[in-house]
């Protein structure tokens, strides 16, 4: 993209986020629920686009991911009363560290944190819900179990 296309986007980016906080701030609109997730969201993207445009960026995965697992955390709690927030952010920082494997293999690193996150998703207790966690979970421990199998189907090359 062109130094002036990026330069016109950024600009008409700010200027609707600059009007939206506008319209919030004089009443008109309650736009302040959904302007943080849009925001966190919008970075997000920016990040994931670095990470598909070249294969150096692998790195822009981790952020991009992150970005957007904080979107995710936002709108859940908005949704939800914050039952299931964390858990979401969990399961984003993983993907993104799953990501970082799958494009370089050589970053095997990425299997580690990946792999932590997945496993504390799948023993995260939502809020509300008392006791031991695996109680109410759907599939308990499935989130070890999957990055058990992802972590070796890739060990050998």
């Amino acid at each position: 993209m062109k130094s002036a296309n990026a330069s016109i986007i950024a600009g008409v980016v700010i200027i609707v986020l600059g009007v939206l906080l506008l319209l919030d701030r004089v009443g008109i609109m309650d736009t302040a629920s959904f302007v943080a997730p849009l925001i966190f969201a919008a970075v997000g993207v920016v990040f994931l686009a670095l990470f598909i445009r070249r294969r150096a960026n692998w790195w822009a995965a981790i952020p991009g991911s992150v970005f957007l697992g904080l979107a995710a955390v936002i709108t859940t709690a908005q949704l939800t009363g914050g039952a299931w927030g964390a858990a979401f952010l969990f399961v984003f920082m993983g993907a993104g560290f799953a990501a970082v494997f799958l494009r370089e293999p050589g970053n095997w690193w990425a299997l580690i944190p990946s792999g932590v996150m997945f496993t504390w998703r799948s023993s995260w207790p939502p809020a509300g819900t008392a006791g031991y966690p695996y109680r109410r979970h759907p599939l308990p421990g499935f989130g070890g179990h999957l990055w058990c199998a992802f972590a070796g189907s890739g060990a050998r090359r």
